[in-house]
């Protein structure tokens, strides 16, 4: 038996249009995925260029180079208010100048004035800040320096936190107080990241700030663009500001009526996705089909980057697979379901089974989240598959593997 001839609703990074993300299985657009996101937001492109996307768009993003994935993110500000503007931002013993092209359109060389023992820096004040755990980041591309600093204040008059960054090799060198994680990018660009927590109140006095080793008396360069403050435990897809903070609603992918396409006695569900663990990210399922209810679906969820297989009925769970904990990479999750026997299978390998005694009626499908706006979290989907029948070990085996 052919998998593709046998599935009843396939979804990929593919055909799109405003509201519309289009299902490869059926063609008749039965399972075609309805998109909501109130705000406009960004992507990275197949050239890897950032640009924006109207509300209400799929987001096709090109992160990482290669194949495309499906980007859903929960809503975030950047409260850094003027982001495009670089000659804007605040400096110290350090001169701004701008430049045409680069990743967005526009991007900022950085100079250090040469001043011994000073921390030659950009920098952005925040007042009265939620308390919480913040994400700071900004691309950076090597001038005469490769080394650029990303620092924090968690309270007034307190040492800074930071981390060192080398965009020659790509790496964290080391860090202090916050943790440091770093992204290529095209054509020799970086996106540095640090996260940190914030008591909250006046005490956000220099929450982020970048720039030169401190020691250094060399007037070196580095290039800059599109920094960001944002609450939350890690960070999202670049929110650009020209003069004020601004909010990107959440992504939603939902699609209802798809009970004569989901098995309701046996079935199989699958996704393929490209995974990063993120330090406190709350959990998240990046398929769910079921009522619309965590009391009634059968779903994926990785809780503290662990991987669940997971089925509900009338508020009774009646399987709970551990598919164990998932390292950074792309990822094939298949689990198929009957009664008395669910099978979950990662990677090509058989992680486990369970016995249901009961299945939910399931009419909806949800990608990245479970239909409502507090459980998304970021997600990057390259393949979602849905079967009417429950596949066989070897079966499992193949479409993961």
């Amino acid at each position: 038996m052919s998998l593709l001839s046998d599935v009843s609703i396939a979804v990929t990074p593919n055909g799109y249009k405003a509201e519309k993300l289009y299902a490869v299985v059926p063609s008749s657009g039965a399972a075609d995925m309805v998109v909501t996101r109130a705000t406009d937001a960004t992507r990275v492109n197949e050239d890897g260029l950032i640009e924006s996307i109207l509300s209400n768009v799929p987001r096709i993003d090109y992160t990482g180079g290669g194949c495309p994935h499906i980007l859903v993110e929960p809503q975030r500000t950047n409260r850094i208010p003027n982001s495009e503007n670089g000659l804007s931002w605040s400096t110290s013993n350090v001169t701004i100048s701008s430049q045409d092209g680069g990743l967005n359109s526009e991007y900022f060389k950085i100079t250090s004035s040469g001043v011994t023992n000073r921390f030659n820096v950009v920098g952005f004040t925040f007042i009265n800040t939620t308390a919480g755990t913040y994400s700071a980041s900004v691309f950076a591309k090597k001038g005469t320096s490769d080394e650029i600093i990303l620092t924090s204040r968690a309270t007034y008059g307190a040492q800074s936190a930071y981390s060192v960054f080398n965009l020659t090799s790509g790496a964290v060198v080391s860090s202090s107080g916050v943790t440091g994680s770093i992204e290529p990018y095209s054509d020799g660009w970086y996106r540095c990241n640090i996260n940190f927590t914030n008591s909250g109140g006046y005490n956000d006095f220099a929450s982020f700030a970048y720039g030169f080793n401190f020691n250094s008396n060399n007037t070196d360069t580095l290039f800059v663009a599109a920094p960001q403050s944002e609450i939350g435990s890690y960070t999202t897809s670049y929110i650009p500001t020209s003069g004020s903070t601004v909010t990107r609603n959440q992504d939603q992918f939902t699609r209802n009526n798809l009970a004569s396409l989901i098995g309701q006695t046996e079935g199989t569900i699958y996704c393929e996705i490209d995974y990063t663990p993120q330090s406190n990210q709350a959990s998240f399922s990046p398929l769910y089909i079921g009522e619309g209810t965590y009391e009634n679906a059968i779903y994926f969820t990785i809780d503290s980057g662990v991987l669940y297989s997971i089925i509900w009925e009338n508020n009774t769970r009646e399987v709970l697979i551990n598919m164990g904990t998932l390292p950074q990479g792309i990822h094939k999750m298949a689990f198929s379901y009957q009664i008395g026997n669910t099978v979950a299978f990662l990677n090509g390998v058989n992680k486990g089974t369970d016995a249901a005694t009961a299945l939910p009626s399931s009419n909806k499908m949800y990608i990245g989240s479970t239909g409502t706006s507090t459980s998304v979290q970021k997600t990057l989907i390259k393949n979602i598959q849905v079967y009417k029948t429950a596949l066989s070990d070897s079966q499992l085996a193949a479409l993961t593997s």
